[in-house]
């Protein structure tokens, strides 16, 4: 049974590298594993609803994994297409087993999050309240 007669009509992604104006060093530069933190990569995910209502969300990666996890966004967003909104876990369950080859951890989830982030937001504006 449906949540709601409204459907995803459309999934909109973007992918945006952040220069940091500084490096950024955690324990992990210190003790060699890893080099200081220069950009974080971003994928942003825009869902539309056939009722006119949108909502946003994004995904990070930090050092490594920035395309890849827009990647698996990109294969992985059509099957949001045609389902109710309001049905989250589902809809991450969804996700989640679309790529589920990948794994069911890191850039997998990662992607995932873009969309699950979107859709609480959807959500929000849909009852006219603030995502917080």
């Amino acid at each position: 049974m449906a949540l709601t007669t409204d459907r995803i009509v459309a999934v909109h992604l973007s992918f945006v590298r952040l220069p940091l104006t500084a490096p950024i060093s955690d324990a992990k530069v210190l003790t060699g594993r890893q080099k200081p933190l220069t950009e974080v990569a971003l994928v942003f995910a825009r869902i539309v609803t056939d009722a006119g209502y949108e909502g946003l969300g994004f995904g990070y990666a930090k050092r490594a994994g920035g395309p890849g996890l827009y990647a698996h966004a990109r294969e992985t967003a059509p099957e949001l297409l045609g389902e109710d909104p309001s049905d989250i876990g589902r809809l991450w369950q969804k996700l989640l087993w679309a790529g589920a080859s990948m794994g069911r951890s890191g850039l997998a989830v990662q992607a995932i999050a873009a969309f699950d982030i979107a859709l609480w937001d959807l959500k929000a504006r849909r009852a006219g309240l603030p995502l917080a």
